[in-house]
Order: C-alpha cells, then structure tokens, then sequence
C-alpha cells in the first residue's frame, strides 16, 4: 500500500530492493512474527480476557508501546523523516491489532 512511498523515504529504488531480496528474509520474518504471536498470547492470557476486541485492543496497545515507541525514539536520534516513522507505526498497529484479534478469538 506504501510500498512506493518507502522506498522513495529509505531512498532506494524498486529495482534496488529487488536485487537485495533474500528467502531468509522471509524467513526471519515469520520467525520474529512467531516471537510477536507468543508475547501478545502471553499477555492476553495474563489479563484473564481473551475475546477478538480484548485481543485487539492488547495488541495496539502493546504495539504503541513498545514497538511504536522505540522506532520513534530510533527515527528521532537518526534524524528519519516522521512519514517513515508513520508507515512504521501503521504496518506494526495493522500487524499487532490482527495479531492480537486473532488470539484473543483463539484463546
């Protein structure tokens, strides 16, 4: 959805992100998503509430806190335009908000 806008603020071209594409990528990706998956589970659990709207609501808020927060602080030291910051933040609150409604329907 922002994929044009990233690359123009990470400065880097289509063909550029291509040519440095990896499986392993991929793979870390879902191993780092796992790792989410098992934190926002734990913390539903804790809360003694697991329903998709309990889920969704740990998972923003879990998301704003931690994953939100320190890209900012990380995006402030090196000087990142805020719309980076801002595409960050959506793709994780998206990512984090399914996660957790998932979860919480599950649990």
């Amino acid at each position: 959805l922002f994929g044009n806008a990233w690359m123009a603020l990470i400065g880097k071209t289509k063909e550029q992100v291509e040519k440095e594409f990896s499986p392993l990528k991929i793979v870390w990706a879902l191993v780092w998503g796992f790792v989410t998956s098992y934190g926002l589970a734990r913390v539903i659990m804790w809360t003694g509430k697991a329903t998709p709207i309990d889920g969704l609501l740990v998972g923003v808020l879990a998301c704003v806190v931690f994953a939100v927060a320190a890209i900012a602080v990380n995006h402030t030291f090196e000087g990142r335009p805020v719309k980076l910051t801002a595409i960050y933040a959506a793709h994780h609150l998206v990512e984090f908000a399914a996660i957790g409604a998932v979860l919480g329907a599950w649990m």
